[in-house]
């Protein structure tokens, strides 16, 4: 009668046999990608003390290392944030400093175009003004005095004075002798209150106010 072999060696080969058909069987999932043979391998690495050291099995130095790397980098980020905001702060100031600036600078140019129309209104009325005192003069002096006396005499006293003097104007200018005199004393001759004015016409033609 034959002499049986021992079972555990056989079993032995039938582990192996089996691990070594499963392992190239996942070798082939996984290069035609159906599985992944690490993953699904890991508890066999595992059990057998192959596995890789897992990120989470590090020293507690380390971990207070990557700790400390992390804070240092949240506060770096902190401070270019704080100094972001600053700076768009001090931006933000220096625009509303350029508005107000600019405004003050309109508000100006405003006021000077406004000053600058009232006086080309005021120089033309003063033109037209002094063009109709002109004309008055020459009509005046071109009529018999008595008949300008008139006239003068019933004017009031800065239409008279303005009319005296385009008078002693237009006959400077002329060359000529001014009739401005001889109306102011036939304006005395008219009696007392004609001499009176014609005193104080006199006075404020040589006052001369503005």
């Amino acid at each position: 009668m034959p002499r049986r072999r021992p079972a555990l060696p056989r079993i032995l080969g039938y582990l192996l046999l089996i691990l070594a058909l499963g392992s190239t069987l996942m070798l082939w999932l996984d290069i035609i990608g159906v599985a992944d043979a690490r993953t699904l391998m890991m508890p066999v690495f595992v059990a057998l003390g192959l596995a890789p050291e897992s990120p989470t099995m590090s020293s507690p130095g380390e971990l207070f290392l990557e700790n400390e790397r992390i804070q240092k980098e949240r506060e770096e980020i902190q401070l270019r944030s704080k100094e972001l905001d600053d700076r768009q702060k001090s931006l933000e100031d220096a625009r509303v400093e350029l508005e107000a600036r600019a405004n003050a600078i309109d508000e100006k140019e405003k006021a000077v175009l406004e000053r600058e129309i009232a006086l080309q209104s005021r120089l033309q009325q003063y033109d037209n003004k002094k063009a109709n005192l002109e004309q008055v003069s020459r009509y005046l002096t071109g009529m018999p005095p008595a008949d300008a006396v008139r006239i003068l005499a019933a004017m009031n006293d800065q239409d008279l004075i303005d009319v005296l003097r385009v008078t002693d104007e237009i006959a400077a200018a002329a060359g000529e002798q001014s009739l401005t005199s001889f109306w102011l004393s036939l304006i005395s001759r008219t009696g007392a209150d004609g001499a009176a004015r014609a005193a104080e016409i006199q006075v404020k033609m040589v006052r001369r106010p503005d």
